[in-house]
This record gives C-alpha cells, structure tokens and sequence, in this order.
C-alpha cells in the first residue's frame, strides 16, 4: 500500500508548443536558481529553452538553436544538468554535431561542445552526471556507437 499523500490532478501549464506547433516536445526540465527550466525539440526551427519563475509563466531565454544557423541549428535538447553552479543543456537529434552549452545566470548561454567532441559523428548527448567532481556526458556516435566523455 503506497502512503504517499494524494496529489492533485495534473495541469497543463504552458501554451501548447510554447506558441509554435513546430516545437513539438518538451525533451528536458532541469531546475537552476529560482527557476524552472524547459527544454524543446523543435526540427523545424532549432531547439530553444524557455524558464519560469512559477511553473505557469515562461519565457524563451535562447534563440532558436542558439542562434546558429538553420542548417545546423541543433533541433533538439536532451538533457539538463546542474554542475558547480552552472546550468548545462545538450542537444541532439539532427544532422549536425552534439553539443553542450552552459549559463551562469540563465540568461547568458555559452558553448562548451560545438563540434561533436571533434567527431562531426557524434550526433547527440543524451544524458549527464556528475561523478567524483567531474562532468560526463553519454554521446551517440552514427560510426562507432555509444560513447562516455568526461
């Protein structure tokens, strides 16, 4: 017998497709400061991240894709992370190489992996922990198959 106490029911509480219908997935949620934070997958425009200091307001806090490219604008988030006050967000799911972009604030994202680490192959970084006060990264490699980076 479960004692959990009883749970409302589950609302909605963002606009469908955070207003666009080509945003068809939220792939990540991490929470970071005061805020919680939604990842998308958008393959039409590129992934974006939006945060609300509620849980019912949200706000976009990237461009489409990080503002990179159409053609190689990353379409989707995979994971959040928190580490060493910093938040980071994978992305995935298209042509171009993986990628991980970290804020200090939520406002201000920055690359830290833009090139697939160095392997245009290694597609997606589906997940990441820390470990003993290091970072890893699971990756998706077309050519060789699933990779572990620190």
């Amino acid at each position: 017998m479960d004692a959990a106490p009883a749970m409302p029911a589950w609302q909605q509480t963002n606009d469908n497709g955070f207003g666009t219908t080509s945003a068809d997935e939220i792939s990540a949620l991490a929470a970071f400061g005061n805020y919680l934070y939604a990842g998308t997958s958008n393959p039409t425009d590129g992934a974006r991240i939006f945060r609300s200091v509620n849980g019912t307001t949200w706000t976009p806090v990237t461009e489409p894709g990080f503002g990179i490219a159409h053609d190689i604008a990353p379409p989707a988030i995979l994971d959040m992370f928190v580490f060493g006050g910093r938040l980071y967000a994978s992305t995935g799911r298209g042509d171009g190489p993986a990628q991980i972009w970290r804020t200090l604030d939520g406002l201000n994202w920055a690359p830290m992996v833009i090139t697939g680490f160095s392997d245009p192959d290694t597609v997606d970084v589906t997940a990441m922990a820390e470990f003993n006060g290091m970072i890893y990264a699971g990756a998706a490699n077309l050519i060789t198959g699933a990779q572990i980076w620190r």
